[in-house]
Parts: structure tokens; sequence; C-alpha cells
């Protein structure tokens, strides 16, 4: 019942955050052989991760606990819940590896009822990508999740 509206309003970046920045990150393939913490439900690792060592936990906090205690090597997760937790916890010692493992394009949906909204949310959304406004949100938000040295 859900109409997607074809411009992409974000992206998810999955990413691998550990504490042993050592590990190279080529590809999905270059996990094989290290510990991996995940979402339970995480479809875009169980996907790509199916012949390797993964623990799916519910929530960001078990993700991160695991990880300090050594009992990961890696967590894969969204990039921006990685940062929003670390900056919101004040943690320090992780970093997200690059470059991204995969990058999935978000969109908006409409119930179907609604479909005449579409040819105007679509133009109005193409107009903002258009000017890059998208982008500019996105780069401003990951920028005050950085941490201040």
């Amino acid at each position: 019942n859900l109409i997607r509206v074809p411009v992409s309003i974000s992206q998810l970046d999955g990413v691998a955050f550990t504490k042993h920045v050592s590990i190279p990150i080529e590809g999905w393939h270059s996990l094989k052989g290290h510990s991996i913490g995940a979402f339970t439900g995480s479809k875009f690792v169980e996907n790509n991760t199916t012949d390797m060592e993964v623990t799916y936990v519910p929530g960001v906090k078990n993700l991160f606990a695991m990880l300090q205690r050594n009992r990961l090597d890696l967590v894969v997760i969204p990039y921006l819940s990685g940062l929003r937790y670390i900056k919101n916890h004040s943690i320090s010692g992780f970093k997200a590896l690059s470059p991204p493992l995969i990058t999935i394009k978000l969109y908006h949906y409409l119930h179907k009822k609604n479909r005449s909204l579409l040819p105007k949310i679509t133009k109005s959304l193409e107009i903002v990508q258009k000017n890059n406004r998208i982008r500019q949100l996105r780069r401003e938000y990951i920028a005050s999740l950085q941490i201040s040295p």
C-alpha cells in the first residue's frame, strides 16, 4: 500500500566500528576471521556475512559494551548510529573504519491514498536535491556528532 517517492532523502552507511584501527577494510570479505557484532535484525549485515562469525544483540549500547570488553573485534552498524552513541555517552577509543561496507539509499514513502501528492513532493525533493541541501544537512549533522579534542 506504499508508494516510494523516487528521490533519495538520505543514506545509510554501514560501517565497522572497532578499537583495533589496524583492521583494513576492503569490503565484506575483509571481515572474515574477525568476531563481528550487529543489531538483531540487521538484514544488510545478515545478507553479507553468511559465512562469518556474527553475534546479533539488541541495541547499540550492548554492541559497544561487548566491543569494550573485547568480546567482539568490531561492530557493523549504521555510521550515524555509532557516532551518535559515542557522542551522547562521551566514550572514546572507538573508530569507524572506512570505506563504508555498504551504502543504502533511503526514500520517503506515501500511502496509496495520498498518491495525488507524489508529483508535488517529488518536484520539491528534486529541487532540494539539486541545490545540494540534503547533502549539506547530512554534513552538518555529522559535524555536530564529531567530538572536539
